[in-house]
């Protein structure tokens, strides 16, 4: 790590490191933040190096999770990382890392739906457009990505019919088993289609870094993946006044 003003910069990545093999980080990028486990982010900007690196460092087969933002960019792009300390595998329940690519089937996962409790495929939707984004009640850049989402239907009223928007939540409720339901519901969220994924689904998608987002075609063909991207852009793209989808290779934003 090093320090570019006040902001903690990654400088260099251990060939055979965690950051590495997670293929979410890379040299350039900014840490925002740092949380132990489950434990509350710890903001770092303006910190010292010396100061930063005993939160990252810890003993072999605990986790870490930063908030990272692309080099260049925003916080508005942040995305959280969970790396496992000194161990090459990803975490037991995230993906490679390699996210899909426009033009690859996208897998039929199924879920449990945070109201109600029933299953659900996303070979439900066939015909639509699919926005699916993963999601944790720990991973702060989520909360302003869902709150985005609860805002497209106004928005965007032609797409009543003809896009779904799925929220993907990823936590292993464990005893508490209406944490997501809870969470979502105090915040208002009842504008998305508000699910709970296993370890299968989230290594289908291949997520390594929170959020992820995936946009669908009506073919159920993976258009787009990202940590960030311009939703609304792509999704108009995508649907014609007459509902037909429409040639489109727009470039994510972050």
């Amino acid at each position: 790590m090093g320090k570019e003003g006040d902001d903690i910069v990654v400088t260099v990545l251990l060939p055979e490191g965690s950051a590495k093999a997670s293929h979410a980080i890379n040299v350039g990028d900014r840490i925002l933040a740092v949380a132990q486990e489950n434990g509350a982010d710890v903001r770092v900007k303006g910190w010292k190096i010396g100061d930063v690196v005993p939160l990252v460092r810890g003993p072999k087969g605990t986790s870490v999770r930063l908030t990272i933002v692309p080099a260049k960019k925003d916080d508005l792009q942040a995305y959280v990382v969970s790396l496992v300390r000194g161990e090459l595998k990803e975490i037991a329940r995230w993906g490679d890392g390699a996210l899909l690519k426009g033009g690859t089937k996208a897998p039929n996962i199924r879920w449990v739906a945070l109201e109600g409790r029933a299953s659900g495929e996303l070979a439900d939707y066939e015909g639509k457009v699919v926005v699916l984004e993963f999601w944790s009640i720990s991973c702060g850049p989520c909360q302003r990505k869902m709150e985005e989402l609860q805002s497209f239907p106004e928005m965007y009223p032609e797409w009543k019919d003809k896009v779904v928007l799925l929220a993907a939540g990823i936590d292993d409720e464990g005893d508490d088993k209406e944490a997501l339901a809870d969470h979502v519901k105090t915040r208002g969220w009842n504008k998305t289609h508000n699910v709970r994924v296993g370890e299968e689904a989230i290594k289908a998608y291949h997520v390594n870094a929170l959020p992820t987002i995936y946009v669908i075609d009506r073919q159920g063909n993976v258009v787009e993946s990202s940590h960030a991207m311009d939703v609304p852009t792509i999704v108009k793209r995508l649907i014609h006044e007459d509902g037909q989808p429409v040639p489109c290779s727009p470039k994510s934003v972050g």
